[in-house]
């Protein structure tokens, strides 16, 4: 539909966009279950994709913001299924934490550089 208008189009662009991740968001508060999550990812990743590519804000943080959510309810529902009380499990979950403290330790400044520019960029997108 959005090719075939004339005027609007960016318009009808971002509202179809917000529409889409608002409305995955909301189902996957009201009817939560796992392939929804997975469903809702999908549609973050494809609305932050569009807003990447679009150069436009308010579209690629609703992105963001939706693969945010089905992200959140997966690790919600992976502490609720899984028994963090036995030592194998805390031993993996500080093992992780230290590989990931590393991590950012080693490439920290390459990161900060890359964060800086991105959001450099970023600041010239409508919004």
């Amino acid at each position: 539909l959005s090719f075939r208008i004339v005027k609007g189009r960016a318009a009808l662009r971002k509202i179809a966009g917000l529409a889409l991740a608002i409305g995955a968001s909301l189902n996957l508060f009201l009817y939560p279950s796992f392939v929804l999550a997975i469903f809702t990812m999908g549609i973050g990743l494809v609305v932050m994709s569009y807003g990447f590519s679009a150069e436009q804000k308010l579209i690629f943080a609703a992105g963001v913001t939706t693969l945010g959510i089905g992200f959140a309810y997966q690790i919600w529902l992976a502490t609720t299924l899984f028994e963090f009380g036995n030592w194998g499990m805390l031993a993996i979950l500080g093992t992780l934490t230290i590989v990931a403290a590393s991590v950012i330790e080693r490439h920290g400044l390459v990161l900060r550089n890359r964060l800086t520019q991105w959001r450099s960029q970023m600041g010239a997108w409508q919004a």
